[in-house]
């Protein structure tokens, strides 16, 4: 049982649940050099389509994994996840691949990061996520931000 008879779970600091987060910044990052490099030399769907297919091969292990909870992608739930991959990899990152071929993934990298205003929309009008002043200002500055990058 241990020194502790009891068991007290706390729940992670902010900065704790954001590390996946960051986490997932680093492989994104890396994945943009290789995508830049595939650009450059292929047809930017084609590369999507490698790409696409290459990530579905890795996690097929998952799917087997986690099979026991694939019931709860039935009606709305399977929609939602087919309108994700739609909208995610084949029209998102396919016309992020066409940018990154034409313009310096510094910058293509940078553009890409404007999506968090669409989602904030969203989030507010279909979850009723609330928005805060320090989010306000901060959102407020990303679009000074974007415009002084395409000016």
């Amino acid at each position: 049982m241990g020194f502790f008879p009891l068991r007290v779970q706390v729940p992670p600091r902010a900065h704790e649940r954001r590390n996946f987060n960051y986490l997932s910044s680093t492989f994104l990052g890396d994945f943009s050099f290789f995508v830049k490099k595939l650009a450059s030399v292929a047809d930017p769907l084609l590369t999507t389509a490698i790409i696409a297919i290459s990530g579905t091969i890795f996690l097929l292990p998952f799917l087997f994994y986690f099979s026991k909870d694939l019931k709860v992608f039935i009606g709305k739930n399977l929609l939602f996840a087919i309108f994700a991959g739609i909208l995610w990899i084949t029209i998102g990152n396919v016309l992020w691949v066409f940018g990154v071929k034409k313009i310096p993934i510094s910058i293509a990298s940078l553009l890409a990061l404007f999506y968090p205003l669409f989602v904030i929309l969203l989030g507010v009008i279909f979850l009723q996520e609330k928005i805060t002043l320090k989010f306000l200002i901060a959102s407020i500055l990303m679009i000074i931000g974007y415009i002084i990058l395409v000016r």
